[in-house]
């Protein structure tokens, strides 16, 4: 499924984001979407929906800093911490405290690098999650899904996150 779908043509990050979704959701058949830290605040670049599957955040929509969010866990895992303090106290987060963000990485940091997540909002639902950098941006891509497929399916979905993540942070061809 990944071979020769994403073109290798130099152009803008958000045609290969898109390109990367469309190719995730119908190999996983899972909603999915890609975001990126813009200065404080995560900006989803793009979004997916799958139909009979369990709806995910929108395209441009502002994912809020949450400790049971895999994804914003997995953003903010990647700053140094004087950054995360700060972004920790921005009007975009949910997590009042250090001691907060860490109890979330410990419950969703798993072996192997990966982030899942039990959402307390949405119970039985979750988000699998892999970091990635983009141009010294920190970013990353998601699936969010029922925790029992996630638990069923974990070996498959992660090996095409895993693929989906090689192809975001490959830097683009120069024109």
């Amino acid at each position: 499924r990944w071979t020769g779908a994403i073109r290798q043509s130099p152009r803008d990050f958000s045609d290969i984001a898109a390109e990367v979704l469309d190719v995730l959701t119908a190999a996983t058949q899972e909603s999915a979407a890609i975001a990126l830290l813009e200065g404080s605040v995560i900006r989803i670049l793009e979004s997916r929906i799958v139909p009979d599957a369990v709806s995910i955040i929108r395209k441009e929509g502002i994912l809020h800093f949450e400790d049971d969010h895999a994804a914003s866990l997995a953003i903010l895992h990647q700053v140094a911490p004087n950054q995360r303090a700060a972004l920790l106290k921005t009007r975009y987060s949910r997590i009042h405290s250090l001691a907060r963000y860490t109890a979330g990485v410990k419950a969703a940091l798993r072996v192997g690098g990966f982030w899942l997540d039990q959402s307390r909002a949405r119970p039985g639902i979750c988000r699998m999650a892999l970091p990635f950098q983009r141009n010294g941006k920190p970013g990353v891509v998601f699936l969010c899904l029922t925790l029992a497929s996630a638990q069923q399916r974990q070996e498959i979905l992660l090996r095409e996150l895993r693929l989906a993540q090689s192809i975001l942070q490959t830097p683009i061809p120069p024109v």
